[in-house]
């Protein structure tokens, strides 16, 4: 649509994340890795705490991909930094947690913000001006985790954004039962 200049800037923003020198280990998939290297320290480069927790080692093939993983980790990190950006006082900080166990991932992202706005069914309404290109970070992690069998669950309460995330690993399911 004429806007080649900005396409460029945004495939050069989302391709930092896989230029990375300094990438730590901690889930055992590099795409994973990168992303909350990468996620980690811009938190921290805007002075906002960032705590990752990562339990289990993903020592298999993950369903999901390369893709998926990327839009389900940019859009749960950027929505808080975002959030995290908006505030005005207290603390801002942001809680990422990864159980990885045999059958399923659950991820738990928590954050501080600011009072949130919903629509009359309860929607969480965006806050940036260009409605029409954002705002849809939240549907796209839920067809994630439901298209791999899992759910998407989020809340709000006393400025704390928490989100639940619970991925089925259905290959594991299918070795288990042939075995």
């Amino acid at each position: 649509s004429g806007k080649l200049d900005q396409y460029h800037a945004y495939m050069e923003q989302i391709g930092k994340p896989f230029q990375q020198d300094s990438v730590v280990s901690v889930t055992g998939n590099e795409i994973l890795d990168r992303m909350l290297s990468y996620k980690i320290q811009e938190a921290r480069e805007q002075q906002i705490h960032a705590s990752c927790t990562v339990q289990g080692q993903l020592d298999f093939p993950l369903e999901l991909a390369d893709g998926e993983v990327c839009s389900l980790m940019g859009n749960l990190w950027d929505n808080a930094l975002e959030a995290c950006r908006r505030m005005t006082d207290g603390e801002k900080w942001i809680r990422f947690r990864l159980w990885i166990r045999e059958g399923k991932l659950l991820l738990e992202m928590e954050n501080s913000c600011t009072d949130v706005e919903k629509d009359g069914g309860g929607n969480l309404l965006t806050k940036k001006t260009e409605k029409k290109w954002h705002g849809i970070g939240l549907g796209r992690i839920r067809d994630i985790a439901e298209r791999h069998g899992g759910y998407f669950r989020y809340a709000v309460k006393d400025q704390v954004f928490q989100v639940k995330i619970m991925i089925y690993l259905k290959n594991l399911h299918k070795n288990e039962k042939s075995a």
